[in-house]
C-alpha cells in the first residue's frame, strides 16, 4: 500500500463506536466531531469507509454493525466477532485506519501493518497503552482530544493533541443575549456534568436557568435526575426542554447571556463551550481538565474553582466580549483546522517520516 507514489493515502477506512450514528440527531458529541471529519475529508479528495452505526450518514461508504451491548453475553460475543471478521476483510481494501472507536473494537487491526491513527476522546488508562505496546505492528500515531488528557503519556507512543472542531458557520452569530435574560445549560444530565450546581448558581443570582440535554443511561443517573434536578424544575426559575437537535441547541446557546458549565470531572475537551462560542455566548466553566485551554479567562468567559467564583462570574459576565467569542470559535476550532491536523498526521505515516515535527506538541 505505502510506496505507491501517492504523497497521501487516498483510502480510509474510520471505525466508530456502534451506539450512535455519525452525525448523531441530538446527544453525541464525539459522533458530531467525527461527522466533521468525514466530510473534511471528502472534500479534499480522500475515499472513506465508516464503520459505524446504523443511520450513519458520512459522505462516503458506510459498513454498519449492530450494538449489541444491552444483549446477553453470548449475543455481545457473537456481535463482537462478526465485527472483526468485517474489519479485518476492510483492511486490506484501504491505506490508512482512523480509529474513534473503544480501544476493543479494533483490536484485531493492531497486528496488521496498515498506518493507524488512534483517536482518544476519553481519558487513557495504562492498560489500554499496554496492550497498544504488545500489540500494535506498523506506524501508529496516538490522538487525544486535548493536551492536559495525554501529559501523563507523552514519553509512551507517539502522540498528537487534537482539539475537536464545529462548523462555526453552521451556529449564527447572536450578537445580543435574549431579554429577558436566561442561563443556559446543556450536556448529559449525569452527576459529573453539574447540572446540579448550576440550578444553584441560577438561584442565587435570581436569573433563569434552560436545561437542555439527555438523562444519563448508568447506574443512578435516573435516580440523580428525580432527586437533584427535577424537584427545581418549575418552568419560571428552572427550564428543562429536554435533548436537543442542533437546531435547538443553537436557540438555546444563542440566547443565553452565559453558558454555566460546572463540570466535576476531567473533561478531556468540552464540546459545548466551543459552540457556545460559536454562537457568541461566553462560558462559565470549572477549571478542570482542558477547560482551561479552550477557555480564555477572562475573554471568551471565565474559569472558576467552586460555586462562589462562578456565581461572581455570572454578575461579571457582560464584560467578555461576544464578538470576541465568535471569533474565537473560528480562529482557533473550525474545522478545516481540524482538518489540517489529522491530514498532516496521515501524510507523515504515509511518507514513512522519522522526524517528529515539533508543532505536534500543540493542538
Amino acid at each position: 500500500m505505502r510506496g505507491n507514489g501517492s504523497v497521501k493515502p487516498q483510502r480510509i477506512l474510520v471505525v466508530a463506536d456502534s451506539a450512535i450514528p455519525v452525525p448523531p440527531k441530538g446527544y453525541g458529541g464525539t459522533e458530531r466531531v467525527l461527522g466533521y471529519l468525514l466530510k473534511g475529508l471528502a472534500e479534499r479528495g480522500y475515499q472513506t469507509t465508516l464503520m459505524g452505526a446504523r443511520g450513519s450518514q458520512p459522505p462516503g461508504r458506510l459498513v454498519t454493525f449492530s450494538d449489541a451491548r444491552a444483549a446477553s453475553k453470548p449475543a455481545r460475543g457473537l456481535a463482537k466477532a462478526n465485527f472483526w471478521a468485517r474489519l479485518v476483510r476492510e483492511l486490506p481494501r484501504h491505506d490508512l485506519l482512523h480509529s474513534a472507536a473503544r480501544l476493543d473494537y479494533v483490536m484485531p487491526a493492531l497486528r496488521y501493518p496498515i498506518p493507524k491513527v488512534l483517536k482518544f476522546q476519553n481519558p487513557i488508562t495504562t492498560d489500554q497503552l499496554d496492550f497498544i505496546e504488545r500489540h500494535a505492528r506498523g506506524p501508529t500515531v496516538l490522538v487525544g482530544c486535548g493536551v492536559r488528557m495525554i501529559e501523563s503519556f507523552k514519553t509512551r507512543g507517539l502522540w498528537r493533541p487534537i482539539h475537536n472542531a464545529i462548523e462555526a458557520d453552521r451556529f449564527q452569530y447572536q450578537p445580543f443575549a435574549s431579554s429577558p435574560p436566561y442561563l443556559a445549560f446543556l450536556g448529559r444530565l449525569t452527576p459529573n456534568k453539574g447540572a446540579h450546581t448550576a440550578i444553584r448558581v441560577a438561584r442565587e443570582v435570581g436569573i433563569k436557568l434552560v436545561i437542555g440535554g439527555n438523562i444519563g443511561n448508568a447506574d443512578g443517573d435516573r435516580e440523580y435526575y428525580e432527586s437533584r434536578i427535577a424537584p427545581f424544575i418549575d418552568q419560571e426559575h428552572v427550564e428543562y426542554i429536554g435533548e436537543v437537535d442542533d437546531a435547538g441547541k443553537e436557540l438555546l446557546l444563542g440566547g443565553a447571556m452565559a453558558l454555566l458549565n460546572p463540570i466535576e470531572w476531567d473533561e478531556p475537551f468540552g464540546n459545548v463551550n466551543i459552540e457556545a462560542f460559536a454562537c457568541g455566548t461566553p462560558s462559565i466553566a470549572f477549571a478542570r481538565g482542558e477547560i482551561p485551554v479552550v477557555i480564555r479567562h477572562g475573554v471568551t468567559g471565565f474559569l472558576c474553582r467552586d460555586q462562589s467564583e462562578m456565581i461572581e462570574a455570572v454578575r461579571n459576565i457582560k464584560s467578555i466580549s461576544r464578538e470576541t467569542c465568535r471569533r474565537e470559535a473560528v480562529e482557533r476550532f473550525d474545522v478545516a483546522r481540524m482538518v489540517d491536523k489529522f491530514e498532516e498526521v496521515y501524510r507523515w505515516l504515509w511518507t514513512g517520516e522519522r522526524v517528529v515535527p515539533a508543532h505536534w506538541a500543540e493542538p
